[in-house]
C-alpha cells in the first residue's frame, strides 16, 4: 500500500507514520523534517527541490491512498497554501487519469462565522472532484512542539519581552490543541474500515481546556514563573460540531487525553532560546557595521604603525583588509569597507588631507583599493555561484536516484505482489468489529438477513442469497436474498462443478467465466455439516482479489460460529426444560 503525504505536512512524525501505516510505503510531498530511507519505506520531496512535478510523481508511484493535511490544522494560520495544494492535486490526479482508492481530507474545527472562509473554498473544491470517494475528519488544532508551533513561539518570545504571559483570547475561551501522535490510531482505523462513502467526520474533545488552563499550565514552568498573565479578549472563537457517527463507537477508537495531558510529551521546552530571539545579534546590521568600522580601525593603525617605524617595508593594511573583507563578505560590503578606510585615512592625515587629496599618489593608491576590491568582490561572487549550482545539481540528482530507488523497489513489490498474491491493503479492522457486533446482536431468525446486508456492504454484488438444503447437497431453497431475481430453488445437479467442489468443503469461483455458472459459492456448516449455501452473481471476477475471497471466508466461517452457537443455546435450553 503506497501512500502520499501532502499538504501541511510539518506536524508529520515518524511515530505517526509507523502507527498509522504500518505496512506499505509512505511518500510525504511538502515541508517536513524527516529524512527518507530506503530501510524506513519513506520517501520525503519538498515541492520547491522536487525536480519533478507532482503530476510525475502521482503517475510514477500510482498511490493506492492519499491523505491530505489542511493549513486550518495550525491555529491562526493566514496561510492560503493548501488550497493551491490540493487544486495542484486534483488537477495531477486529473491530468494523469489516476484513480487513489481512498482520499482522507484533515482539517482544523469548523469556526462558527456568516461569511465563507477558506476552509469552505477547499471543501467547496473537494466537493468538486470527480474522484474517488473521500471523507473530510474535522480535528482539533494540531501542534508538534512549541519550537516550530507559531502561536506558542510568538506567546513564549514575548513573555520576558513584556513581562508578562500575554493572549489575545479570552480566559474562558475554548483551546482545542491535540498532537498528531495521538489521532495516529484513529486515522489508522479509519483507512483500515474503508466503507467507500462521501461523508464529513469530526472530533471535538470532551475534555475542553481554555486558554486560562493553559496559562496556569506554562506559568509552572520554572523560565516563566513569576510572570503575570494577561487575556485580551480580543479574539473569540466559536465551534460548531459536525454531525455524524461517532467514531468512538464506529471505529472503536478511544479519546485521547485532555491537552494539558499531553503538553508534557511534547518535548523540551527551551523558553529562554525563544524568548532571546529578537536580540539575536547575527541578525542586528549595526553589529556587522560595527565590525568592519573596528577592521578598518584597526588595518589604519597597523599601517601607521608600519610607516612610522619600518617606513621600508612595502606593505599595505588596509588592501589586505579590502580583500578579505570583499572575498569574504561580497563587493558591497567591500565597497563600504572602503570608504571607511578612506574616510580614517583622511581623518588621521593630521592637518594634511587638503594636500593629499590633490596628491597624485593618493588617488593612485585609491584606484588600487577599487581594483582589489572588485576583483575580490567578483572572485567571491563567481564562488557563490558555483557553489550554488554544485547544490542545486547535488540535489537534482540526489532526488532522480532516490525516485529511481523507489520506482524500482515499487516493481519489485509489484513482482512480488503478482507471483504471490500478496494482500494489497489491511484487512479491514472495523469492518469485521462491526461485523461481529451485529451479527452477535441479531435474533436467530433474521441473523440470516443481518448478515447478508453486512456483506452486500462489502462485496457491492447484483445478486447475493442464502440457500438452505432439506436433503442431501442436491436442492437448496432460498431463505434470504438481495434481489428479487434470485430463484427461489437451486438445482446443483444442473452444476456439476459447483456440487464437487461444494462436496469437497472448498469454495466455488467462476475463474474460466462459465456461463449459467454463479460468480462464487460457498457452503456453510452447522452442527459441523454443510447445511446453507452462500450464492453470489453479477460481481466482478476482475476485481475480486484475494483479499475479498479471504474476506468471504472469514464471513463464512463466523456465519458458521453463530449458528454454532445458537444450535448449542437450543440444546442447553433442552437440557435444562428435561432436568
Amino acid at each position: 500500500m503506497r501512500t502520499l503525504l501532502i499538504g501541511n505536512t510539518s506536524y508529520v512524525t515518524e511515530s505517526f507514520i509507523q502507527e498509522s501505516f504500518p505496512q506499505g510505503s509512505v511518500f510525504i510531498f511538502g515541508e517536513s523534517q524527516l529524512e527518507g530511507g530506503q530501510e524506513k519505506n519513506l520517501t520525503v520531496v519538498k515541492p520547491g527541490q522536487s525536480p519533478f512535478s507532482l503530476t510525475e510523481i502521482v503517475e510514477a508511484y500510482d498511490f493506492q491512498q492519499v491523505v491530505f493535511f489542511s493549513d486550518h490544522l495550525t491555529y491562526k494560520n493566514p496561510s492560503a497554501q493548501s488550497l493551491a495544494s490540493l487544486r495542484e492535486l486534483l488537477e495531477s490526479l486529473a491530468a494523469g487519469k489516476v484513480s487513489v482508492m481512498k482520499f482522507l481530507y484533515l482539517t482544523g474545527p469548523k469556526v462558527e462565522s456568516s461569511l465563507p472562509g477558506l476552509m469552505d473554498l477547499e471543501t467547496e473544491l473537494l466537493e468538486s472532484w470527480r474522484g474517488q470517494p473521500y471523507k473530510i475528519l474535522q480535528l482539533p488544532y494540531l501542534f508538534s512542539n512549541w519550537n516550530q508551533e507559531p502561536y506558542f513561539a510568538k506567546v513564549l518570545g514575548q513573555a520576558q519581552v513584556h513581562g508578562r504571559l500575554e493572549f489575545t483570547e479570552r480566559e474562558d475561551q475554548v483551546a482545542p490543541f491535540t498532537t498528531l501522535e495521538s489521532l495516529a490510531s484513529l486515522v489508522y482505523r479509519i483507512l483500515d474500515s474503508w466503507d467507500g462513502q462521501f461523508e464529513t467526520l469530526s472530533w471535538f474533545p470532551n475534555s475542553q481546556a481554555t486558554f486560562g488552563d493553559l496559562a496556569d499550565f506554562l506559568l509552572k514552568e520554572e523560565s516563566l514563573a513569576g510572570l503575570e498573565r494577561h487575556f485580551r479578549g480580543q479574539d473569540q472563537e466559536f465551534y460548531s460540531e459536525t454531525v455524524g457517527p461517532r467514531l468512538t463507537e464506529r471505529y472503536q477508537w478511544s479519546e485521547p487525553a485532555s491537552i494539558l495531558d499531553l503538553l508534557p510529551l511534547v518535548g523540551e521546552v527551551r523558553v529562554e532560546e525563544k524568548v532571546w530571539q529578537p536580540l539575536d545579534q547575527a541578525k542586528s546590521p549595526w553589529v556587522d557595521y560595527a565590525v568592519l568600522f573596528f577592521g578598518a580601525l584597526l588595518a589604519q593603525g597597523l599601517q601607521l604603525l608600519v610607516t612610522h617605524e619600518f617606513f621600508a617595508l612595502s606593505l599595505s593594511f588596509p588592501l589586505l583588509y579590502l580583500v578579505v573583507v570583499a572575498q569574504a563578505r561580497g563587493i558591497k560590503k567591500g565597497f563600504l569597507a572602503l570608504g571607511l578606510v578612506l574616510v580614517l585615512q583622511l581623518a588621521f592625515a593630521q592637518g594634511q588631507a587638503v594636500p593629499l587629496l590633490t596628491s597624485a599618489g593618493f588617488w593612485i593608491q585609491v584606484l588600487a583599493y577599487v581594483l582589489a576590491t572588485s576583483l575580490a568582490g567578483y572572485l567571491q561572487m563567481q564562488s557563490l555561484d558555483r557553489q550554488a549550482t554544485l547544490r542545486s545539481e547535488q540535489a537534482a540528482l540526489k532526488a532522480e536516484h532516490q525516485a529511481l530507488q523507489e520506482n524500482y523497489r515499487h516493481v519489485l513489490e509489484d513482482r512480488q505482489s503478482l507471483r504471490y498474491q500478496i494482500l494489497s491493503e489491511r484487512g479491514g479492522f472495523g469492518y469485521f468489529a462491526t461485523l461481529f457486533n451485529r451479527l452477535a446482536q441479531a435474533p436467530g431468525d433474521t441473523i440470516f438477513a443481518e448478515a447478508l446486508s453486512q456483506l452486500d456492504t462489502k462485496i457491492q454484488a447484483q445478486k447475493l442469497g442464502i440457500y438452505r438444503f432439506d436433503q442431501g447437497l442436491v436442492t437448496a431453497h432460498l431463505v434470504v436474498g438481495k434481489s428479487e431475481g434470485m430463484p427461489d430453488k437451486i438445482d446443483l445437479s444442473a452444476l456439476p462443478r459447483v456440487a464437487t467442489r461444494i462436496q469437497e468443503g472448498s469454495s466455488w469461483v467462476n475463474v474460466d467465466l462459465l456461463a449459467g455458472y454463479p460468480a462464487y459459492a460457498v457452503s456453510i456448516k452447522r452442527s459441523g455439516q454443510v447445511a446453507y449455501l452462500l450464492w453470489i452473481e453479477g460481481v466482478d471476477f476482475q476485481h475480486m482479489n484475494l483479499q475479498e475471497s479471504q474476506q468471504i471466508e472469514f464471513f463464512v466461517q463466523l456465519l458458521s460460529f453463530f449458528l454454532e452457537r445458537e444450535d448449542a443455546r437450543k440444546r442447553l435450553g433442552q437440557l435444562k426444560e428435561e432436568g
